[in-house]
């Protein structure tokens, strides 16, 4: 497996945006040692490519955080696509997906499966319901203490 590579993802300058580790070449690397890696580094993301298991795909990716592997992140896919092929579109296969990245002037792009937009449409939902619920039951049990006021704090 070759060293790490390091990009940095949402950003027009050398310094700022997302870092994103990846490392090329990651078929003899067990999951185990991934997130091992993946933790040592202590980026955001860590990309592992891999040789693809579908035809129409340059590369498989596997995505840890340094906590656990992630089943889609946008930053890690972008990151190894522009390492895949700088210039042109790429199919990158995430799970059982096939994902498209491709250039469109100095920015890159996804194109997601409409199966998989809609999930993640279903699950932001239900995440708002959740805090809204949540938000409702405690707001008229909580009562925020900001300290001593002003006026007490005169002498």
């Amino acid at each position: 497996m070759t060293p790490a590579r390091t990009l940095r993802v949402f950003t027009r300058g050398a310094l700022g945006g997302t870092p994103v580790a990846v490392f090329d070449d990651a078929d003899a690397c067990a999951p185990a040692e991934m997130q091992s890696l993946a933790a040592e580094l202590g980026a955001p993301t860590t990309a592992f490519v891999l040789r693809p298991r579908r035809e129409d795909c340059a590369a498989r990716v596997r995505v840890f955080s340094p906590t656990r592997e992630l089943p889609m992140e946008v930053a890690p896919m972008l990151a190894v696509a522009s390492l895949k092929s700088p210039s042109h579109a790429v199919n990158l296969e995430l799970g059982v997906l096939s994902v498209s990245v491709a250039p469109k002037g100095d920015r890159w792009g996804m194109l997601l499966p409409r199966t998989l937009l809609g999930g993640l449409r279903s699950a932001w939902r239900i995440e708002t319901a959740r805090a809204r619920r949540a938000a409702t039951r405690t707001s008229h049990r909580s009562r925020i203490d900001t300290g001593p006021s002003a006026s007490t704090q005169r002498r």
